[in-house]
């Protein structure tokens, strides 16, 4: 399957990537070897990047949902829900921001905002209408 995404931790110690199977791998960056999998998504990801501590990482996918998963669990934490169309992006706020929070963006041309404690949508932009 192909690989359509890519993200490094902060400490660039793991790779997580995503594929059209709906899965995303977690790999030692140094060796290579397969640490762990993260399945849940109904359509190929997208989108993949970590949190600023990189205990969690949020996926992004055809199934019109981004997914946060604890990493060393595998859980999915919670899906997000609210776009119409693929969720291109997922990312995190960075590292030390106020009200930590995750932003989305879909093939729907809007860009979600999420409380990353509640995961309630804050606000939604129509990005490029």
């Amino acid at each position: 399957d192909n690989i359509s995404t890519v993200a490094f931790t902060g400490d660039g110690a793991k790779v997580l990537t995503g594929s059209s199977d709906g899965t995303a791998k977690l790999w030692d960056s140094a060796s290579g070897e397969q640490l762990k999998t993260f399945a849940g998504h109904r359509g190929g990801i997208r989108s993949a990047s970590f949190s600023p501590d990189g205990s969690q990482t949020v996926t992004g996918s055809y199934d019109l949902t981004a997914k946060v998963w604890d990493v060393e669990t595998c859980e999915c934490v919670t899906t997000l829900v609210g776009h119409r169309l693929a969720v291109n992006a997922a990312i995190f706020t960075q590292y030390g921001a106020k009200h930590p929070m995750i932003a989305t963006a879909s093939d729907d041309r809007t860009v979600k905002v999420w409380s990353q404690s509640s995961c309630e949508c804050l606000c939604t932009f129509d990005a490029h209408q």
